[in-house]
């Protein structure tokens, strides 16, 4: 099943839970990311 959860903060694509798992970071700020710009900031050692 795959459900529209939001769109992603950082970049505008639409973040979806995909059969009970998000595709993507829910921020401590409350602010949803995408999977690849949470991994991006990871990377560059930021919160997003």
């Amino acid at each position: 099943m795959k459900e529209l959860v939001g769109e992603c903060h950082t970049c505008g694509v639409n973040v979806y839970c995909l059969d009970g798992f998000l595709n993507g970071n829910m921020e401590e700020n409350g602010q949803l990311t995408c999977s690849d710009c949470s991994l991006k900031g990871e990377k560059e050692g930021t919160d997003l």
